[in-house]
């Protein structure tokens, strides 16, 4: 019924195991909880770090002049040719590994000048290899900001 997520000997967050993992209070439940693990992001500096990152869309994204963390889980990316809904973002990956594991397909690639290893869980039936481009989306609903110093939630 309620789960204590603890690191160091400190409570994270507490609460059902669906408000975990929908809402994370902080990286470190963003990435504990939920296989594979959330995807942060850094963006170095307000909105214009989100291009800077090769994502475009997040016009709603609170982003601070001190840049944010960017989370998104690896289900709510889907690979789309259509632009991103309003303000969700859209990333371009290029793709280094495919792992196909029946209904599931889990594709890796670089994200950024850092280049900050990105996974999307897609379809089983996914027909993406290394070596191709694909463009992931990701609804504003689905996307979560954390702090870069604290890595506590941002938004509300």
């Amino acid at each position: 019924d309620k789960l204590v997520v603890m690191s160091k000997g400190r409570v994270e967050q507490q609460g059902t195991p669906l408000s975990l993992y929908t809402r994370p209070a902080t990286t470190f439940v963003a990435t504990f909880i939920g296989a594979p693990p959330m995807n942060l992001i850094t963006v170095e500096e307000g909105a214009t770090g989100l291009s800077a990152m090769g994502i475009s869309g997040g016009a709603n994204l609170p982003i601070p002049p001190k840049g944010a963390i960017l989370g998104v889980r690896p289900e709510h990316l889907e690979a789309s040719t259509l632009a991103p809904p309003e303000g969700g973002i859209a990333l371009t990956l290029k793709v280094t590994a495919v792992e196909a594991v029946g209904a599931e397909t889990y594709v890796y690639g670089p994200l950024g000048p850092k280049a900050q290893e990105i996974i999307a869980r897609l379809p089983g039936t996914a027909t993406i290899a290394p070596g191709d481009t694909v463009t992931l989306v990701a609804p504003r609903e689905q996307l979560h900001l954390f702090d870069r110093e604290t890595g506590h939630r941002l938004e509300p």
